[in-house]
């Protein structure tokens, strides 16, 4: 226990951790990420703004100078014309005099005018500067909250490779087990404080003879009790080492905790896109059985009527399964003889061969298909095998002449 108060007052290194001191630093630690995210924004739009105000068309102040420069123009040269045509009269040159001071008047404010709105300030540039200002202020206070929690979490002896979040809970753990431990000492203490007052009532008995038995079962009595509290101790200082070893441990276990999540998610996607998959796969062999199995049926039937003696009607399944119609019902091929079930398998495969290659005809190799059969039966399946041959080319091995094409 001991090893273990040593180990936690190097990291703490004698600063103090409460509740209260912890939740103030997790608030800035909030407010820090709050702050550049909104930094984050700030730039984004500065960005944008920017792009904005230099894409910005100039705009065309209206041409009226021009006009201007006309009338005063007009104006002066009709004043000439009128004195030369009316002669000097005093107030028609007042008149004129007049209308020209009027255009020149009209002139000048006009590029008064032009020129206060060429002046003008973009809006963007006004909104541009107002966000510089926003993310000037935000960068400050950011940078002081990054410092204040640099300061506190660099006070205590962490050894570095944690962020500031774990860093503030390992802090917290590494400061509940500290305490723990000295309320755990404190005890302790106070029980061998107990012990010693009860050493110092033995040393002053009287040894008298008679008494001897006595304090040796007392001497035993308060050794007993010294190995108890001697046990009860080491077990508190192995529960306190397990207990460090797991706030050390904490981080770690954070972090395969959130690894092992996503593994989770991903299984969880994988075996969802699993089952979709098996589902269109077992819809899509279903699909293809039943498109099938009518030209199946029917080359089934033209081949089991060749070669059998039986005048039933056969039926094949999505799965392949043959069954013969009888009175009571439908029935197995197993019920038959193994001779049957061999003209019912050939049947079935010759049916296959016509419904899948239904382009260029493959070859046939038959090797002794026909050994169960009877005279009766091999007559009609050798039959079957000459018809075949018109269509098929058919490599047709056997072990007896009897079975013999």
């Amino acid at each position: 226990m001991t090893e273990d108060k040593t180990s936690a007052e190097q990291i703490l290194n004698g600063k103090s951790a409460d509740e209260t001191i912890l939740a103030s630093y997790k608030e800035n630690l909030m407010e820090l990420s709050k702050l550049d995210e909104r930094i984050s924004s700030i730039k984004a739009d500065l960005n944008t703004l920017t792009n904005r105000n230099a894409n910005e068309p100039t705009k065309n102040q209206p041409n009226l100078n021009i006009v201007l420069y006309v009338l005063l123009i007009l104006g002066v040269v009709g004043g000439f014309v009128s004195l030369f045509v009316a002669g000097f009269d005093f107030v028609f040159g007042w008149i004129i005099v007049g209308v020209f001071a009027v255009l020149l008047a009209g002139k000048v404010g006009v590029d008064l005018s032009l020129k206060a709105k060429k002046n003008a300030p973009s809006p963007y540039l006004v909104m541009i500067e107002n966000k510089r200002t926003d993310l000037v202020e935000s960068e400050k206070k950011a940078c002081e909250l990054e410092n204040k929690l640099n300061t506190f979490i660099n006070s205590f002896n962490l050894g570095g490779g944690y962020d500031k979040a774990t860093s503030l809970e390992y802090i917290g753990q590494i400061y509940r087990t500290y305490t723990r431990i000295n309320s755990e000492l404190k005890q302790v203490e106070l029980e061998i404080a107990e012990l010693a007052v009860h050493k110092d009532e033995f040393l002053t008995v009287d040894f008298e003879p008679e008494s001897l038995e006595q304090l040796n079962l007392q001497l035993k009595a308060v050794q007993n009790e010294y190995t108890r509290k001697s046990i009860e101790l080491a077990n508190k200082q192995a529960s306190m080492k397990a207990h460090q070893e797991i706030a050390y441990s904490y981080a770690e276990l954070e972090s395969k905790k959130a690894e092992l999540g996503e593994k989770i998610k991903q299984y969880e996607e994988d075996f969802s896109v699993l089952n979709l998959t098996a589902k269109y796969l077992k819809t899509a062999d279903e699909n293809l059985k039943i498109r099938y199995r009518a030209p199946l049926q029917e080359s089934l039937n033209k081949y089991y009527k060749l070669i059998s003696s039986l005048d039933k009607s056969v039926q094949i399944d999505v799965d392949l399964n043959v069954t013969v119609e009888e009175t009571g019902g439908q029935r197995v091929t197993d019920y038959y003889s193994k001779g049957y079930q061999n003209l019912f398998e050939i049947c079935k495969r010759f049916a296959l061969t016509d419904v899948l290659f239904t382009g260029e005809k493959p070859f046939i190799i038959l090797d002794d298909p026909f050994y169960n059969l009877d005279d009766k039966k091999i007559e009609k399946a050798l039959a079957l095998v000459k018809e075949l041959s018109n269509e098929y080319q058919i490599i047709y091995l056997v072990c007896h002449e009897s079975r013999a094409v």
